[in-house]
């Protein structure tokens, strides 16, 4: 099934570093990184804890206090890990039970340059689990603070007349240029746009 998606001196010299690293992190390379990390964590290891386990050791995670995952998952019940790429650094998370959802988060200045990899990873897992990807659907709601949500949800199941069993999301939030949390640097110079990456497991009634 065919799918789209609508993604001083020394202080000068810091600073530059800085940018530069901030550059590269944004650059065309971004959008690959995070749909490897994604592909890696939360659709090729998940739902199975042991596969997380073993994928997050292998990519250095360290777990997050859980007063910051309650923060990240607004109170849900969950656990969540920091790691760091070459590019970019993440938050992971995952959702217990009735949520069962694997998320990948950065923060941005505006965005990743394109969903491709996001849409590439995706359909490489729904053919290795003979999974038919549906129509997306688009979710956009302003937040209480004012940030702005953009979510594109794909379902995915093994028949089309029953009710898809998982779902993948691309949310992207723009948080125009009042984000001061973890991963601000990375929002620096831009409106501050933070992309997230789920894969949740559904319960068909």
């Amino acid at each position: 099934m065919k799918h789209a998606i609508i993604g001083a001196a020394v202080a000068a010299c810091v600073f530059a570093g800085r940018a530069a690293a901030s550059e590269i992190s944004q650059g065309p390379g971004a959008a690959e990184d995070m749909a490897w990390v994604y592909g890696t964590i939360c659709l090729g290891a998940f739902p199975a804890q042991p596969a997380v386990q073993a994928a997050l050791a292998g990519l250095h995670a360290t777990p997050m206090a859980d007063t910051d995952t309650k923060s990240v998952l607004d109170g849900d019940p969950g656990r969540g890990w920091r790691l760091s790429t070459k590019l970019a650094d993440y938050i992971v998370t995952i959702e217990d039970p009735p949520y069962n959802t694997c998320a990948v988060r950065r923060m941005t200045r505006q965005g990743l340059p394109t969903a491709l990899p996001y849409i590439a990873s995706l359909q490489n897992y729904a053919r290795a689990k003979s999974l038919l990807m549906g129509q997306v659907a688009s979710l956009e709601e302003t937040l209480s603070g004012g940030a702005d949500r953009q979510v594109l949800a794909t379902p995915l199941g093994s028949d089309p007349a029953k009710q898809p069993t998982q779902s993948s999301m691309y949310v992207s939030t723009d948080y125009h240029g009042r984000y001061t949390g973890w991963g601000a640097l990375d929002a620096d110079g831009g409106d501050g746009v933070e992309i997230k990456m789920a894969h949740q497991i559904t319960v068909a009634p």
